[in-house]
């Protein structure tokens, strides 16, 4: 894959380090005007563990897009072997369940994501 000279980032939004990675990530042109890997700067991730009404807890990944354009995720998780999709809209914010009722108290995840400016 041929790296483009834009390089693009992604901040330690999700707890020590982008998703248990360095900070700072390249990023690739994949053609046609489209990148992948780590998602732009304008493109924040968030976990969250939310209790349930029993001991157990919801484990979430919180995605705000402030970009101008759709930015699609592929999500793999530490708590079960799940790849989950999320495509989020310009300017939108989206949530995404991770596992429900379960007994984990933290998670990481790692996210691989395209887009087109």
């Amino acid at each position: 894959m041929q790296l483009d000279s834009r390089v693009l980032a992604l901040a330690a939004s999700v707890g020590l380090g982008a998703c248990g990675k360095d900070a700072v990530q390249q990023t690739g042109y994949a053609g046609d005007g489209r990148y992948e890997g780590q998602p732009p700067m304008c493109f924040q991730i968030d976990k969250e563990v939310r209790p349930s009404a029993s001991t157990q807890h919801h484990l979430m990944a919180l995605f705000n897009n402030t970009c101008r354009y759709a930015v699609s995720c592929d999500v793999t998780n530490t708590v079960n072997d799940n790849e989950q999709q999320v495509n989020v809209p310009a300017n939108m914010n989206r949530n995404l369940l991770i596992a429900m009722n379960s007994d984990e108290r933290s998670f990481d995840i790692d996210v691989f994501c395209s887009w087109t400016p």
